[in-house]
């Protein structure tokens, strides 16, 4: 039985340590800036001639800084028809009324922690 023990030195552990804080930051480089954002549920309705919209949107972020510019930018999205998941129907009008829940992540959609919620008329 053979037993090998690899004592590191100063400037390994060093690189190693380098390396590991690359890999963090990449990792959260990507979190916060590298995924779009997904709409997940979108529930629409109609009465007395005004069309609702109701939609559940994962900004697929660690966090939201400014989260009035971002409502913005999602209702903008909406109005627009620019989502990535999702196309809405426009052939009889816009919708009077948008309400989004908005949620940073997938894991705070699943815990039921809401970002912020949104309601343009």
């Amino acid at each position: 039985m053979c037993i090998i023990i690899q004592v590191w030195g100063e400037t390994e552990m060093r690189k190693r340590r380098i390396q590991t804080s690359l890999v963090l930051i990449a990792l959260c480089i990507y979190l916060q800036w590298g995924r779009g954002v997904s709409v997940r549920n979108t529930i629409s309705s109609s009465w007395d001639g005004k069309r609702t919209e109701h939609m559940t949107i994962v900004a697929n972020k660690l966090y939201i800084r400014d989260k009035e510019a971002f409502a913005r930018k999602m209702i903008e999205t909406c109005i627009n028809n620019e989502f990535r998941d999702v196309r809405f129907s426009y052939d009889m009008g816009y919708p009077a009324e948008i309400t989004m829940d908005i949620y940073t992540n997938e894991t705070a959609r699943r815990l039921g922690v809401r970002c912020c919620e949104v309601r343009y008329a």
